[in-house]
């Protein structure tokens, strides 16, 4: 294999059974073997934000990390796997990622969407990240002399979900939202900003709903 300074490590497995999920833990390791071939001393290792639980506040790098569902434990294991290894290693825990989440993914079923609605009126809130600006960010963080261990990556203020179907016109109802539904999940990325990073576009409905479908008006 050629030589390098990083590796990104993207690969990972977002759904299946959950010895499929448990399966993350050995690509995090075999992405370490892939940096000790190439000489690589710095790992950026790509999690998520659904390593976080349940929580009515945005959620820094430091909070508690139970998991939500089997996939956010499993990534958690895999980040561990990173973390214990000696390498300069920064775990990125990317909020839901335009384009790719369950929301965008029933946007382009063609279908009539059905969005929670809580008391307050809103439907659920969300950190998003868009691909350019993950692009954005992974260019300025490997110029970065030192990274912080975990490092949360997303736009600077959650988007109600119902924002984004509104700006992609796609047609929607609204049911209340059962006891189980999830109203918020934020992360916080005051040591993202501290580093001069600040993803605006992902906190914008309409640059959101631009990776919905051809619907959207350019």
């Amino acid at each position: 294999m050629p030589q390098c300074d990083a590796v990104l490590v993207l690969w990972g497995i977002t759904r299946g059974t959950p010895g499929e999920l448990a399966q993350n833990a050995s690509l995090a390791q075999k992405s370490l073997e892939i940096a000790g071939v190439c000489g690589a001393q710095r790992v950026l290792f790509v999690s998520t934000g659904a390593v976080y639980g349940r929580a009515d506040n945005p959620q820094n790098e430091d909070s508690p990390t139970p998991g939500l569902g089997a996939y956010g434990a499993e990534k958690k294991r895999a980040e561990d796997v990173v973390l214990d290894s000696g390498l300069e290693a920064c775990v990125l825990r990317l909020a839901n990622v335009a384009g790719a989440d369950a929301l965008f993914g029933a946007m382009g079923r063609d279908e009539v969407i059905t969005l929670d609605q809580f008391e307050n009126g809103l439907s659920p809130r969300r950190s998003y990240l868009s691909p350019q600006d993950f692009a954005v960010a992974l260019k300025a963080l490997v110029l970065e002399e030192r990274l912080p261990r975990i490092l949360n990556i997303a736009g600077p203020r959650p988007v109600d979900m119902k924002a984004i179907v509104d700006a992609a016109r796609v047609p929607f109802s609204l049911r209340d939202a059962p006891k189980t539904a999830l109203p918020l999940h934020v992360l916080d990325v005051s040591k993202l900003r501290d580093l001069g990073v600040v993803l605006e576009a992902s906190a914008s409905p309409r640059h959101l709903a631009s990776f919905a479908s051809e619907r959207v008006e350019t």
